[in-house]
């Protein structure tokens, strides 16, 4: 699981045995990602990444390995905003523009990421909430045996808001101008919520806060 394949130009069915290429096929590692930015495809394993460019021809492709310890950990933990990558990678989140390496942005609670549940991190997700343009990191935390934390982060004031609520799927739940939760217990931040009859917050309209 290190290769990248492509059909012929215009023509979905044409996929030739030559239309192909390896990224480090010998390093015991997996492709967990993809997503193209700008005009780069960008292919994440777990502890590296890359990027894919057209360079001329007929369906002729090169690529680049930008970092070679740092990647995302599944097909759901990176998201695109405002014009860069946010995803969670191994040892923590990162963000990634396509111009330099991959650079971490939860240094200052480093000791929490990295209770994040190795088992379970292939099933995290990262998704952005457009309208007020933060980043939303959802992880299994500690022996959790499902997501339970979210990691919410404010590119602009480069803040973070952490919430202990248990949700299966974020791009689910983030649309329109409201930020929906549906019955969740033992959330102790939720914002402006209007409180369901289980306990659990019905609309949280998010705010910026800082992670204390």
């Amino acid at each position: 699981r290190s290769r990248i394949i492509w059909n012929q130009p215009l023509d979905p069915t044409s996929w030739l045995a030559s239309n192909y290429i390896d990224l480090d096929s010998e390093d015991g590692d997996l492709i967990t990602a993809m997503w193209i930015l700008k005009d780069i495809l960008v292919v994440f394993k777990k502890y590296k990444t890359y990027i894919v460019k057209y360079v001329g021809g007929v369906a002729q492709f090169d690529w680049e390995r930008v970092d070679n310890a740092i990647g995302c950990v599944g097909p759901n933990a990176v998201c695109e905003n405002d014009g860069a990558l946010y995803f969670t990678g191994p040892d923590g989140f990162y963000i990634f523009d396509g111009t330099r390496p991959p650079y971490p942005i939860s240094q200052q609670f480093e000791n929490r990421v990295n209770r994040i549940n190795s088992d379970l991190e292939y099933v995290a997700e990262v998704d952005n909430y457009d309208t007020k343009g933060q980043i939303f990191f959802n992880v299994a935390e500690g022996s959790s045996t499902r997501k339970n934390k979210i990691y919410i982060y404010d590119p602009v004031g480069k803040n973070w808001t952490q919430w202990n609520v248990g949700v299966a799927s974020i791009s689910n739940i983030l649309y329109g101008a409201n930020l929906m939760f549906l019955d969740f217990p033992n959330a102790y931040e939720t914002y402006s919520a209007v409180i369901g009859d289980a306990g659990g917050a019905r609309d949280s309209f998010l705010a910026f806060g800082t992670y204390d």
